[in-house]
């Protein structure tokens, strides 16, 4: 039978006269050998018991920062005005109403974004937060922002006396 077999597979064209003995007699080896596995290499700092002490007080920080934003919070869930502001080169956007868009440009709330959730709160309660955490991402409006928001881009150009109505 292997003969036939040998013949036919000549004959097709798929195999050479040198090589049909091998092609049927010996089956495809994989090439890719396998490697033998080693022991992963544990470090001293990648310890469960070190991970879980390290990761201890950073859920703790965590969320000591997320009560305290919690309970300072003051959105608005009804709130019909679009509020947007930039963080990271990133306009955020969240829903407030007429008298926190107030407080807001007057500097009495400032707006914190944790977890990728905006925060509405007491602009006197983020120094005590931003103490905890310097790293935290908000938004207060200054008078450097107001003043470049209220400010004309064309207030230096003088208009010519034929252009007054």
């Amino acid at each position: 039978m292997r003969n036939a077999l040998q013949e036919q597979l000549l004959r097709s064209g798929l195999v050479k006269e040198n090589k049909k003995e091998n092609a049927i007699e010996k089956p495809k080896q994989n090439k890719t050998k396998k490697k033998p596995r080693r022991a992963p290499e544990v470090k001293q700092e990648n310890t469960p018991i070190q991970q879980s002490t390290t990761q201890k007080p950073d859920k703790e920080l965590r969320n000591h920062i997320k009560k305290l934003l919690r309970s300072n919070k003051l959105n608005d869930k009804n709130g019909e005005i679009a509020f947007n502001y930039v963080i990271k080169n990133q306009v955020k956007r969240f829903y407030i109403n007429s008298q926190q868009q107030q407080d807001i440009t007057d500097g009495k709330l400032a707006v914190v974004n944790w977890n990728d959730i905006s925060y509405l709160i007491p602009a006197d309660a983020l120094p005590s937060i931003t103490q905890i955490f310097p790293a935290l991402d908000y938004f207060i409006s200054t008078e450097e922002n107001k003043s470049n928001s209220n400010k004309d881009d064309y207030s230096d150009y003088q208009i010519p006396d034929d252009m007054i109505w």
